[in-house]
């Protein structure tokens, strides 16, 4: 092979690892924007995989902890900006509620979702969106309970 094809050929490669990196990325985003409707299965971007996860990140679409207490765990980890606590379910439940009454919500990108520790963990990692805030926000579940809430500002 001459040169020319060599390098045609390595720029076309190199040219599908970016292609395949950008649809990649965008693939594990979920993005709420819109309030969605009361009727779980009648949110259009929520995957067809419905699990307890996904009435969780409508809970923070909204800005409603009230959606969240069948998912608390009996204790929860909870770091609000600076502040950290182990805090029980409902004490958790109402520094949320304050969190959200202060920084009403504009909606929330579900970044990535996963599993660890043989199955019995999960995780999801987003933004939390109010105003012209973004609040960097993980979650870690232990046996389909919350067990540990984070929201940083970015």
């Amino acid at each position: 092979m001459d040169r020319k094809k060599v390098l045609l050929l390595a720029l076309l490669f190199l040219l599908g690892i970016v292609i395949g990196m950008y649809f990649k990325k965008g693939s594990d985003e979920l993005e709420i924007d819109q309030p969605p409707p009361t009727q779980q299965g009648s949110v259009s971007n929520i995957p067809e995989t419905y699990d307890q996860s996904d009435d969780v990140l409508i809970g923070f679409n909204r800005g409603e902890a009230e959606k969240l207490r069948p998912y608390l765990g009996e204790e929860v980890e909870l770091t609000l900006l600076e502040e950290e606590d182990i805090l029980s379910a409902e004490e958790a439940m109402a520094k949320l509620a304050s969190f959200f009454d202060q920084h009403p919500a504009d909606g929330f990108r579900l970044r990535h979702r996963g599993q660890s520790g043989g199955g019995d963990n999960s995780y999801l990692i987003g933004n939390f969106r109010s105003g012209t805030k973004s609040f960097r926000t993980y979650l870690n579940f232990y046996k389909e309970k919350i067990v540990e809430i984070r929201m940083e500002d970015e």
